[in-house]
């Protein structure tokens, strides 16, 4: 979507949220609730006009992870913030986009294609190419993968 179709949040001091497309304050629940209707939306600091939507989405993870819904395995926790600044953490950002598309391209509305052996043995699949992969760059034997 093109930056003008965005809905845009203002963010306030006081952590206030203000949705200009609808003229109303909003809370962090119902931006997770935009990101659950896939409502594209990019959220600005009012005092610096800076974007701070990845910030928010954080916030977002964050929050809901203190309320006890769990989803992020503390190992991918620990391989992120490992990679962080990495000279590689763009090899492992496209391998997190990839698999999120892979995901997102089984799921229906929420709900695992019927044939969940199939779906399973696809990540599968997925995460041993990529685990090769980063084997063959890390011990230098790129060039076997290529051929």
């Amino acid at each position: 979507m093109s930056e003008s179709k965005k809905i845009i949040i203002k963010k306030y001091p006081n952590r206030r949220l203000y949705n200009t497309q609808t003229s109303t304050y909003i809370k962090i629940d119902d931006l997770a609730d935009m990101v659950r209707k896939d409502e594209d939306f990019i959220v600005l600091d009012i005092k610096t006009n800076e974007d701070i939507t990845r910030i928010t989405l954080a916030q977002i993870i964050l929050d809901h992870e203190m309320k006890g819904f769990e989803l992020l395995p503390d190992e991918l926790i620990k391989v992120v913030i490992k990679f962080y600044d990495h000279p590689i953490n763009k090899v492992l950002q496209d391998y997190f986009a990839k698999s999120v598309q892979t995901f997102n391209a089984n799921m229906t509305h929420n709900k695992i294609l019927e044939d969940s052996v199939k779906f399973t043995k696809a990540i599968e699949d997925f995460n041993q190419e990529q685990f090769r992969y980063w084997q063959d760059l890390f011990f230098g034997n790129i060039s076997k993968t290529k051929k």
